[in-house]
Protein backbone atom coordinates (compact mmCIF):
# COMPACT_ATOMS: atom_id res chain seq x y z
CA UNK A 1 0.00 0.00 0.00
CA UNK A 2 1.00 3.08 -1.26
CA UNK A 3 -0.05 6.43 0.79
CA UNK A 4 -0.38 9.46 -1.56
CA UNK A 5 -2.51 12.57 -1.75
CA UNK A 6 -5.28 13.77 -4.38
CA UNK A 7 -6.31 17.21 -4.32
CA UNK A 8 -10.08 18.50 -5.30
CA UNK A 9 -10.60 19.99 -8.42
CA UNK A 10 -14.29 20.23 -8.49
CA UNK A 11 -17.34 20.02 -6.35
CA UNK A 12 -20.63 19.70 -5.90
CA UNK A 13 -21.76 19.46 -1.65
CA UNK A 14 -20.50 16.10 -0.66
CA UNK A 15 -19.44 14.69 -4.05
CA UNK A 16 -15.92 15.63 -5.34
CA UNK A 17 -13.75 14.75 -7.80
CA UNK A 18 -9.77 14.71 -7.30
CA UNK A 19 -6.75 14.23 -8.82
CA UNK A 20 -3.67 11.91 -7.70
CA UNK A 21 -0.78 14.26 -7.19
CA UNK A 22 1.61 12.34 -8.68
CA UNK A 23 -0.78 11.37 -11.87
CA UNK A 24 -2.22 14.66 -12.33
CA UNK A 25 0.23 16.04 -15.52
CA UNK A 26 -0.37 12.34 -17.29
CA UNK A 27 -3.79 12.56 -16.64
CA UNK A 28 -4.42 15.98 -17.74
CA UNK A 29 -2.32 15.21 -20.64
CA UNK A 30 -4.10 12.36 -21.93
CA UNK A 31 -7.55 14.99 -21.11
CA UNK A 32 -6.16 17.27 -23.59
CA UNK A 33 -4.65 15.53 -26.25
CA UNK A 34 -8.20 14.97 -28.46
CA UNK A 35 -11.29 17.55 -28.16
CA UNK A 36 -13.70 14.00 -27.52
CA UNK A 37 -11.39 13.11 -24.32
CA UNK A 38 -11.98 16.83 -22.85
CA UNK A 39 -15.40 16.69 -23.54
CA UNK A 40 -16.14 13.22 -22.71
CA UNK A 41 -14.33 13.66 -19.00
CA UNK A 42 -16.18 17.20 -18.32
CA UNK A 43 -19.37 14.62 -19.20
CA UNK A 44 -18.25 11.98 -16.32
CA UNK A 45 -17.77 14.45 -14.26
CA UNK A 46 -20.98 15.78 -14.34
CA UNK A 47 -22.28 12.24 -13.98
CA UNK A 48 -20.09 11.48 -11.01
CA UNK A 49 -20.97 15.08 -8.94
CA UNK A 50 -24.67 14.82 -9.68
CA UNK A 51 -25.06 10.95 -8.67
CA UNK A 52 -25.76 9.63 -11.81
CA UNK A 53 -25.15 5.73 -13.00
CA UNK A 54 -24.40 6.06 -16.23
CA UNK A 55 -22.06 2.70 -16.65
CA UNK A 56 -20.74 3.16 -20.15
CA UNK A 57 -18.98 6.59 -18.76
CA UNK A 58 -18.26 5.67 -15.54
CA UNK A 59 -18.59 2.29 -14.20
CA UNK A 60 -17.03 -0.17 -10.99
CA UNK A 61 -13.96 -2.32 -12.05
CA UNK A 62 -14.91 -5.42 -9.96
CA UNK A 63 -12.63 -7.86 -10.85
CA UNK A 64 -11.88 -9.45 -7.46
CA UNK A 65 -11.30 -8.76 -3.92
CA UNK A 66 -8.17 -6.49 -4.54
CA UNK A 67 -10.38 -4.19 -6.33
CA UNK A 68 -12.40 -2.91 -4.06
CA UNK A 69 -12.92 0.85 -4.53
CA UNK A 70 -11.68 1.23 -8.12
CA UNK A 71 -14.02 2.97 -10.55
CA UNK A 72 -13.05 3.60 -14.47
CA UNK A 73 -14.12 6.51 -16.40
CA UNK A 74 -14.58 5.40 -19.96
CA UNK A 75 -13.94 8.09 -23.01
CA UNK A 76 -14.67 5.92 -26.03
CA UNK A 77 -16.27 2.16 -26.43
CA UNK A 78 -14.54 0.10 -29.74
CA UNK A 79 -11.54 1.62 -30.70
CA UNK A 80 -8.76 2.28 -28.50
CA UNK A 81 -11.24 2.09 -25.57
CA UNK A 82 -8.94 4.33 -23.30
CA UNK A 83 -9.50 4.75 -19.38
CA UNK A 84 -8.73 6.79 -16.08
CA UNK A 85 -8.82 4.49 -13.62
CA UNK A 86 -9.77 6.44 -10.05
CA UNK A 87 -10.55 5.38 -6.20
CA UNK A 88 -13.11 5.76 -4.49
CA UNK A 89 -12.52 7.72 -0.92
CA UNK A 90 -15.06 8.22 1.88
CA UNK A 91 -13.61 11.03 4.17
CA UNK A 92 -14.06 10.89 7.93
CA UNK A 93 -16.77 14.02 7.32
CA UNK A 94 -18.65 11.76 5.08
CA UNK A 95 -17.64 13.53 1.86
CA UNK A 96 -17.05 11.19 -1.34
CA UNK A 97 -14.56 11.82 -3.62
CA UNK A 98 -13.30 9.85 -6.32
CA UNK A 99 -9.62 10.42 -7.18
CA UNK A 100 -8.54 9.97 -11.30
CA UNK A 101 -5.26 8.18 -10.09
CA UNK A 102 -4.21 6.27 -13.62
CA UNK A 103 -4.50 6.36 -17.16
CA UNK A 104 -4.83 3.37 -19.41
CA UNK A 105 -4.39 4.50 -23.27
CA UNK A 106 -5.20 1.58 -25.06
CA UNK A 107 -7.34 -1.40 -23.77
CA UNK A 108 -8.13 -3.64 -26.41
CA UNK A 109 -10.13 -6.84 -24.88
CA UNK A 110 -13.24 -6.63 -23.21
CA UNK A 111 -11.57 -9.14 -20.69
CA UNK A 112 -9.07 -7.29 -18.29
CA UNK A 113 -5.63 -9.12 -19.00
CA UNK A 114 -2.62 -8.18 -16.67
CA UNK A 115 -1.53 -4.95 -17.62
CA UNK A 116 -5.25 -3.82 -16.82
CA UNK A 117 -5.23 -5.75 -13.56
CA UNK A 118 -2.01 -5.12 -12.64
CA UNK A 119 -2.48 -1.21 -12.80
CA UNK A 120 -6.19 -1.81 -11.54
CA UNK A 121 -4.46 -3.52 -8.34
CA UNK A 122 -1.93 -0.77 -7.93
CA UNK A 123 -4.92 2.35 -7.98
CA UNK A 124 -6.84 -0.06 -5.28
CA UNK A 125 -3.47 -0.16 -2.93
CA UNK A 126 -3.62 3.64 -2.98
CA UNK A 127 -4.56 5.38 0.36
CA UNK A 128 -5.57 9.18 -0.31
CA UNK A 129 -4.76 12.00 2.03
CA UNK A 130 -7.10 14.67 0.53
CA UNK A 131 -5.94 18.18 -0.06
CA UNK A 132 -8.59 20.64 -0.03
CA UNK A 133 -8.90 23.60 -2.51
CA UNK A 134 -7.29 26.83 -1.11
CA UNK A 135 -10.84 29.13 -0.33
CA UNK A 136 -10.51 32.33 -1.67
CA UNK A 137 -10.83 35.79 0.31
CA UNK A 138 -14.30 37.02 -0.12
Amino acid sequence: MSQKKAKIFKSLGNRHIAFDVDAKEDIIAFIKSKPIYNKKFNLIIDVILQNLRVPDLFDKEDIDNKSKDVWAMKFLKGGDNPRIYCKEVRTADKNYVIVAAAVLEKKKNQKNKAKEISLIHQVAENIYTIIEPKKENT
